[in-house]
């Protein structure tokens, strides 16, 4: 059940983040000129849902990510839908390691 709530809790705070950045900085991060900053936003474009849901999968919570989405082009409906398909996997696996931790250490006290 913690693993639920944890989903919730962070979809929605990052969708509470994801308005509060893009009210205050719009689409700030496509001024960047650089190669690097354009390659990427190049792929974020081309598959926004797949980018979103392989970042979120591989650095879930972090707080740049949130933030970078958020000052770049991505529709709110494409950050949501993220959310929910590249949350969920890191966070169950979190869940079911800690239990598994939990049970081993206390298996040898």
């Amino acid at each position: 059940m913690g693993g639920v709530l944890t989903c919730v809790a962070a979809v929605t705070s990052y969708m509470v983040t994801y308005w509060l950045i893009k009210t205050l900085g719009g689409d700030a991060l496509r001024q960047l000129e650089s190669p690097i900053a354009k390659r990427v936003f190049g792929h974020l474009d081309e598959y926004p849902l797949r980018s979103q849901i392989v970042l979120r999968t591989i650095f879930q919570t972090a707080p740049g990510l949130n933030y970078s989405l958020a000052l770049s082009r991505v529709r709110p409906q494409e950050y949501f839908l993220a959310l929910l398909l590249g949350l969920p996997l890191p966070i169950f696996l979190y869940c079911v390691g800690f239990e598994f931790l939990i049970d081993y250490f206390m298996a040898r006290a």
